[in-house]
């Protein structure tokens, strides 16, 4: 694509089909995109009433499709296509959701180009942000109901998608930005299909009804209709709840009003947290708090040890009778060691009283 934007334009013949009318592309590549767009060129049998928009992935570049109703040579009805090719970074899933399906793109003349971007003409006929938000306040059930299918399948597979025709790229655009880019596939998207059998869909396609659309595919898809939120598992939707309160609607924009006592979804969102793999709380530990230390800190007072009691023995007891006689024992020695005690200071004195009596004797004999 060599950095950009090329279009091509397709009509139905009466003599040949479908057909390549105008392309920006040299001769050999127009034969490549035709051969892979074919299977997606047409409308929906029975949708002739409004356009619709294919948004495809392919290894070489991105295929943005308007499909849009018109009448053969013979009033008959048929569609008349118009693509746009380029690589992901000017062909991206915000410029494709936002591209109306009930206006045709005009960007002049038909098959000039290459553009740098997105054609003017397509720029025109694309919704701002103020238009997807106004569509997205009045669906968010069914957003809900989207992203809770979404959550189920791990969005990592593929769907089909029973929606309102008016809210389809509303749910896309809301949706989108619950997840990351990481989480999931590409999102590729048709509008509007009337089956889901082939191998070349897009990854999630709007079908009327799920009776009328599977054919004799859809095994392999996962089938959400959000028109019945009650056969939606209630934990399932409760999560999914959360997930798009928590990507769309926690900032408030002052200048716009609330919707259904919600707050608007902002003009500028913040990247989406992923929600649909919870992760786990790391639990801190408690510090212990520090308690203030007094200036002087109280010194412990000593207990003296209590005295013992004593014993009280009861009278005319055995225990009374031997405690008396021990008493009346230890009283007479005590009485006896007096008694010896004086006798012995008597005897000493009569002891020295006769020696000095014989000492003045022997003085006077002399």
């Amino acid at each position: 694509m060599n950095g950009q934007v090329h279009t091509m334009l397709f009509q139905w013949s009466e003599a040949k089909g479908f057909m390549t009318a105008r392309s920006s592309l040299p001769r050999p590549e127009q034969e490549l995109w035709y051969d892979r767009l074919l299977p997606r060129l047409s409308l929906p049998q029975g949708q002739y009433d409004t356009g619709s928009t294919c948004y495809l992935q392919y290894e070489d570049g991105m295929a943005l499709l308007h499909r849009w109703p018109a009448r053969d040579g013979h009033h008959r009805a048929s569609t008349r296509t118009r693509a746009l090719l380029g690589p992901p970074r000017l062909l991206t899933f915000a410029d494709a959701v936002k591209v109306r399906t009930d206006a045709e793109p005009v960007e002049g003349t038909d098959g000039e180009g290459p553009f740098p971007a997105m054609p003017p003409g397509w720029r025109a006929v694309s919704d701002d942000d103020d238009a997807i938000l106004a569509a997205l306040e009045e669906c968010h059930g069914p957003l809900v109901t989207f992203v809770a299918g979404l959550l189920n399948d791990g969005a990592t597979g593929r769907f089909a998608v029973v929606a309102p025709e008016q809210y389809r790229r509303a749910l896309l655009w809301g949706a989108q930005r619950c997840f990351r880019p990481d989480e999931c596939p590409p999102w590729t998207f048709s509008t509007a299909e009337a089956g889901v059998a082939g191998t070349d869909l897009p990854r999630i396609v709007f079908v009327p009804s799920e009776a009328s659309s599977r054919g004799y595919g859809g095994d392999d898809l996962t089938w959400i209709d959000v028109n019945q939120p009650e056969l939606v598992d209630p934990l399932a939707r409760d999560n999914a709840a959360r997930v798009v309160e928590a990507a769309l609607y926690h900032v408030a924009v002052p200048h716009r009003p609330a919707h259904n006592g919600r707050p608007p979804v902002p003009h500028s969102l913040p990247r989406p947290v992923p929600h649909s793999i919870p992760q786990p709380v790391p639990h801190s530990v408690p510090q212990p708090v520090p308690q203030p230390v007094p200036h002087s800190v109280p010194q412990p007072v000593p207990q003296q040890p209590p005295m013992p009691e004593p014993v009280r023995v009861p009278s005319g007891s055995p225990d009374a009778r031997r405690q008396a006689e021990r008493q009346a024992r230890e009283l007479a020695v005590l009485r006896t060691e007096e008694s010896e005690y004086a006798v012995f200071v008597i005897c000493l004195a009569i002891g020295s009283a006769l020696f000095v009596m014989l000492l003045m004797f022997l003085g006077a004999a002399q």
